[in-house]
Parts: structure tokens; sequence; C-alpha cells
């Protein structure tokens, strides 16, 4: 019998150092923090590192799971009428008791494509991690508990400055969260150019695909030469303002609002976010939020309206400015 603890991460107010005050030997935890349906941020991507690396560190402990395999929720096609969503769950079809949390958070969309946080688990799960120790030398680790590495094999990859420079096939044979080192042909390393080795891993029955990993041994910031439009314009239409540039415009509202930006004839607002850049303070609620839910909702966070008091556009040689003054 081991003495373990249910710990709910970073914002648990029980730190990992309390836990090991009081003699707690494991922990076990998961991660269910991200909205319905929401793109997983980066700070969410860098706590599931980060729970994985304290899995492998507490030799007692589990975690870094994840709640729900797949979206719980119904498809309507184009053809079939009468609902507001393609996809459906709970009071959208009038049974209010199915309408909380846990139902579309899944690491698959109903449709079973993959959601961000699937992509950024099958990293994060790993079964071989690599490390560079130096002159060309890589140690990788199995973090498997019962089963080498036979199955997989490692294709690295160089590259400089985004471009691949080098290439190679590994065969690595390593018990059970053992490790191993292998020098690999990857040349000498320029410090002044941005360096990175890919390692793919791969099924050794059939080839697909089970991870990749990225390691940095040359961290320069690239350089890039961003086109300066010679000519901009300002023009005035009913209810817009068009800034118009070579192969390119963009327009606002009277109110200060963007609400297109072309280039090259291509749009790169998506018009679920027109006008953009509105301010939001509020989002859909999870079970996490139960502590404030009530008191957001009592300061209105769900109901804030941005009144516009000014606009003020302004035309110099180099830059139309739009600066708009507002209050929530």
């Amino acid at each position: 019998m081991e003495k373990t603890w249910r710990w709910f991460g970073k914002k648990d107010k029980i730190t990992l150092s309390m836990l090991r005050q009081i003699g707690v030997e494991g922990i076990v935890t998961a991660l269910h923090e991200i909205p319905n349906g929401e793109v997983w941020p980066l700070e969410a991507i860098l706590n599931l590192k980060e729970y994985i690396d304290l899995m492998l560190e507490w030799e007692t402990s589990m975690g870094g799971c994840i709640w729900e395999w797949a979206d719980h929720a119904v498809y309507h096609p184009d053809s079939e009428k009468g609902f507001k969503y393609r996809y459906t769950y709970g009071g959208d079809h009038g049974e209010k008791q199915h309408d909380g949390n846990f139902c579309v958070d899944g690491l698959m969309f109903s449709d079973r494509r993959l959601h961000t946080g699937a992509k950024e688990m099958k990293v994060a799960y790993r079964p071989i991690r690599a490390e560079y120790v130096g002159n060309g030398t890589f140690r990788f680790t199995n973090i498997r508990r019962f089963k080498s590495s036979d199955d997989i094999d490692v294709t690295w990859i160089k590259l400089v400055n985004g471009e691949e420079t080098a290439r190679g096939e590994l065969g690595l044979s390593i018990p059970p969260m053992k490790s191993k080192t292998a020098k690999l042909s990857i040349g000498r390393i320029d410090e002044e150019k941005d360096c990175h080795v890919n390692f793919i891993y791969t099924d050794r029955s059939d080839g697909s695909e089970i991870a990749v990993e990225q390691l940095t041994l040359s961290d320069v910031p690239m350089e890039y030469d961003i086109p300066i439009a010679e000519e901009l314009s300002l023009a005035v239409k009913a209810d817009r303002y068009i800034v118009e540039f070579e192969d390119g415009a963009a327009v606002f509202t009277k109110l200060g609002e963007l609400v297109s930006y072309k280039v090259h004839g291509k749009e790169l607002l998506a018009a679920a976010i027109s006008p953009a850049f509105s301010p939001n303070l509020f989002r859909a609620l999870i079970d996490n939020d139960a502590a404030n839910r009530d008191r957001w909702r009592e300061a209105g966070l769900d109901k804030l309206k941005k009144i516009v008091e000014d606009v003020d556009v302004s035309v110099d040689d180099w830059a139309v400015t739009v600066t708009v003054s507002s209050v929530l």
C-alpha cells in the first residue's frame, strides 16, 4: 500500500512541496481544464509536458491522463433540418440534465478529426526520449515499464535555418526504463545559425508514425525580409475606412473595427471573428470555474458590451493609424 494523492495541477492550492512534506509517495492527476471544443493554448501544452515530466520523476505516480477519447455529440448532415448546430448534445435535444460539461471535451471531434490536444498528447506520450549530450552524441531513454524498444525505428533529420542538411536511420534496442547513447553524423553545429534535430519514431512492423521529437542544438532567431508597401492611401466610403496598399487593403468600420484584411486577393480574416479584435472577458464555463462562476456573472462579465467613445484616423508617409477609445 502506497500513500498517493489526487492533485489538480499547478492551480491546486495544495502544492507538490506540501505533499512531499506530509509523506505522499505518489500523485494521480488528470487533465480536464480545457473548455469544450477550444484549441489548446500554449500554456496548456506546456502544462501537459510538465505533468509527464513529473510522472517520470515520481516513481509511484501516474498522471497526464486525459478524461475523454472523443466528443460525445450527434452528427447532423446538411440534409437534416431542425438543428442549430451540425453537432448537438444535451440541451440541443431538450435534455437539460445532459447539458453539462464532459460531453464535448475529447481528443477527437465527433467525426474523428484530431483536436490540437491529441497531437500534443502524441508527443507527450512518446515511448522514447532523446537528449543531446554533446559532440554529436545523443542519449535515448525507453520510458516503457515492461517492453523494450525493439519494435521502434528512428529517423533523424538535421535542420539548419529550417532546411534539411543531413538525415539517417537508427535502430535502438533499449530495455524497459533504460538508456543508451548513439553518435550521429550530424556534422559541425554552426552557433550562428538556427539548428535542430528532429526524431521520428515509427512502428517497425508497418512504418506508422508513433511520435516525433525535436531538440534544439543552436537557437538563433531567423531574419526575414519583410516587404514594405511604397504607397498607402485612405479612402472614406459610406460607413467604412479603406486603407489600400500594394496588392491589398484593410477595411475598418466607422467604429474602428477591422472587418477585412486582404493581401494578393486573399481574405486573411475569418468571417467568424468579424468584427475582429473586440474585447471579450468571458467564455463557456467549465466545472473548474464553479467557485467563481456566480461572482463573474454578478459582475456582468458575460454581458459586457463595448461602447466606443472616439475614433481617430491619421495618415502620414509610412502609416495609417486607427486609434479607438472605448469603455466596457
